[in-house]
C-alpha cells in the first residue's frame, strides 16, 4: 500500500512539474513579446527625439534669419514708408508678432525636448 501511495505521489509531482513547465514557458514567451514591444517603442522614441532636435535647430535658424531680415527691412527707410502708406504699418507689426511668437516657441520646444530626452532615458534604464 505504501508503494502505491508513493507511486501516486511521484506521478502527481511529475504532472505538477509538467504543468509548471508549460505555465512558465507561456509566461516567458509573453514576457519576451512585451520586451520586444518595449524595444520598438524605445526606438520610436529615439527617432522622435532626433527628429525634434532637427526641427528645433531648423526653427532656431529660421527665427534667426527672420530677425536679420526684419532688422534689414526696418533699417530701409523706403520699405518702412511703403509699409506705412500701403498697409498702414501692418506688415512690420505682423513681422514683430511672428518674431515674438518664435521667441516664445523656442524655449517651450527646448523644454519639450528635455522632457522627451528624460523620459527616453528613464525608459532605457527600465529596460536595461
Amino acid at each position: 500500500m505504501a508503494k502505491i501511495i508513493a507511486l501516486l505521489l511521484i506521478i502527481l509531482l511529475a504532472l505538477a512539474s509538467v504543468a509548471g513547465y508549460f505555465f512558465l514557458a507561456e509566461q516567458i514567451a509573453a514576457g519576451e513579446k512585451q520586451i520586444a514591444a518595449g524595444q520598438r517603442q524605445l526606438e520610436k522614441g529615439r527617432l522622435a527625439l532626433e527628429e525634434g532636435k532637427v526641427k528645433l535647430e531648423a526653427g532656431k535658424q529660421e527665427l534667426s534669419a527672420g530677425k536679420k531680415e526684419y532688422e534689414q527691412a526696418e533699417d530701409n527707410f523706403f520699405l518702412v514708408l511703403a509699409d506705412k502708406l500701403l498697409q498702414g504699418g501692418k506688415g512690420f507689426e505682423k513681422a514683430r508678432e511672428q518674431i515674438a511668437a518664435g521667441d516664445d516657441q523656442v524655449p517651450r520646444d527646448r523644454a519639450r525636448l528635455r522632457s522627451g530626452k528624460s523620459k527616453l532615458l528613464q525608459a532605457s534604464r527600465n529596460c536595461g
